[in-house]
């Protein structure tokens, strides 16, 4: 059922750390990559300093802010930007991770392999007009790179925490009631929560999409982030309890200004954003170990900056959304980030657990 929305969404993800759940690596494809090379000994994704350094720097060009990295077990670090510094980490200062065009980071330790999907039904999407909008064809286009029937709860419009017209987390279980072992999800979310703000609960809110560089300084601009943090962190321990084992989750590219629906200029609030839940999406695995050990997911973090960087063609006319051809690239960066840390992969790939 793909449902199909008028709103706007985009920008800033507020969530996803929290929601983040994740624990991941990450990669991108196409003709621009996002994920690192593989850690030591089963470190995460992209790879990481001797025993379990921190590692990561914000790429350049949009590279996303790397992962704890480490051998042995150690939480990868993730590939660094183009152009970006690779993390270091571990004893020596040890270079994690390998530059490839995109950034990416994963957290928290691997199990030994992933779960094998199954079926189709085992995976969906939610999130908000990134995903389902009339500008783009996200849905058609990941199915056509992965070769599923992946079906979309997604809603445009909707936040992750506050404002919007909605909230994406009672989506899940929506999806979960009609397909009772989901095992992955592809999501988004946050943009909303800043470009179509709850002015009673933030008064300020209305300012976070108008001031670009500024906007994070302002207090309501910040508490409109923490809440889509703590909503998505909740998000992904309930999706852990549920039997979710990895969720991809990405975040928006650096938008057109001046826009009806963007303002002035959103993207500071983006770069506020980003770290945060890029975070938050490194620290799920962990986080869900202390809620149940028994009931643990890994969050996969694409930053859709470096993908869309260069490419004003990737957008809709005077739209802060992807048009077609940037919702391929998107759908080409997600399908190959599942597939480099092996998430809802057949079988017949030899990565994961049949």
């Amino acid at each position: 059922m793909t449902s199909t929305n008028s709103f706007a969404l985009p920008l800033i993800l507020a969530l996803a750390g929290a929601v983040s759940a994740c624990s991941g690596n990450d990669s991108n494809t196409g003709t621009q990559p996002v994920s690192g090379a593989g850690g030591d000994q089963s470190g995460s994704a992209g790879g990481g300093g001797d025993t379990s350094g921190s590692g990561g720097a914000l790429g350049g060009n949009g590279g996303s802010t790397l992962g704890n990295g480490g051998v042995p077990n150690g939480s990868g670090g993730g590939g660094s930007g183009d152009g970006g510094s690779l993390g270091s980490g571990g004893v020596g200062g040890s270079s994690g991770g390998e530059n490839s065009s995109g950034g990416s980071g994963t957290g928290g330790a691997p199990p030994a392999k992933p779960p094998c999907l199954q079926d189709s039904n085992q995976i969906v999407l939610i999130g908000d007009s990134y995903i389902n909008w009339v500008s783009h064809t996200f849905p058609t286009d990941i199915n056509t790179e992965s070769g599923l029937t992946i079906e979309d709860f997604a809603i445009g419009g909707t936040s992750m925490g506050s404002g919007g017209i909605g909230l994406i987390p009672p989506q899940f279980d929506t999806a979960l009631a009609k397909h009772p072992d989901i095992r992955a999800i592809i999501m988004d979310g946050g943009g909303n929560d800043v470009l179509v703000p709850d002015t009673v609960q933030f008064p300020q809110g209305g300012q976070c999409k108008m001031m670009g560089a500024t906007s994070p300084t302002i207090p309501d601009c910040q508490k409109i982030v923490q809440k889509a943090l703590d909503a998505g962190r909740a998000l992904f321990l309930h999706m852990a309890q549920a039997g979710v084992k990895d969720a991809l989750f990405f975040f928006y590219p650096h938008v057109p200004t001046g826009t009806i629906v963007g303002g002035t200029d959103p993207n500071g609030m983006l770069d506020y954003a980003l770290p945060k839940i890029k975070e938050e999406c490194d620290t799920a695995y962990d986080q869900s170990v202390a809620a149940d050990p028994n009931h643990t997911i890994r969050c996969h973090f694409v930053d859709l900056v470096p993908v869309f960087e260069g490419h004003p063609d990737y957008f809709a006319p005077t739209d802060i959304h992807p048009n077609p051809t940037g919702s391929k690239a998107m759908a080409k960066a997600i399908w190959a980030k599942m597939k480099t840390d092996c998430i809802a992969q057949p079988a017949s790939s030899g990565c994961c657990e049949p």
